[in-house]
């Protein structure tokens, strides 16, 4: 009688072993959480469009306040020394920056439910977005910079700089995304 070796069993186990875990697995609750990340991403989209739409609409009232200091009588309808188009332009920007902090949100709320996903389809859904990116030498903040990069090409540069500008320096910010 031939008994079976310890290195045949543990093959046994290590193969086995997965396949009866994924019978384990709880595949309603997987599902579940990646409808809420589609859900979230869909809300994230949104924002970041949005954001987009704020960036112009402040960039439009900015070269409107600039074109009324500079040519007052053409531009400065009210004849109130642009004080009109200095508070839309105060407005659009606090839009815009409402807006940004919008996104921000929506796009932590992504994460979070990307990390819960994970957990609940038992996957690593990290190592879907590669390796960390490479942050610049000399940036001050590389953890800070290595979030933002990994959102570089996925949403409006305008929005991430913007974005990025709330936590570190603007000139910070383009070193790190350059």
């Amino acid at each position: 009688m031939h008994k079976p070796s310890i290195a045949l069993f543990a093959i046994v186990i290590t193969v086995t072993f997965p396949i009866v875990n994924s019978f384990a697995q709880d595949w309603s609750s997987c599902a579940s959480d990646l409808d809420d990340l589609r859900r979230r991403a869909d809300d994230a989209s949104t924002a970041a469009q949005n954001a987009e739409q704020m960036k112009r609409d402040f960039e439009s009232a900015e070269e409107e306040f600039r074109q009324c200091r500079q040519f007052p009588q053409i531009y400065d309808f009210l004849r109130d020394g642009c004080q009109a188009k200095r508070y839309e332009l105060d407005s659009a920007n606090s839009s815009y920056r409402s807006s940004l902090n919008s996104l921000r949100s929506e796009l932590d709320d992504v994460d979070s439910k990307v990390r819960s996903a994970a957990s609940s389809c038992g996957f690593d859904l990290a190592r879907l977005l590669g390796p960390p990116p490479s942050v610049p030498a000399g940036v001050r903040n590389p953890n800070q910079c290595a979030i933002y990069l990994r959102y570089k090409g996925r949403i409006p540069e305008q929005s991430l700089l913007g974005i990025c500008a709330k936590q570190m320096s603007t000139d910070e910010c383009r070193k790190c995304l350059e």
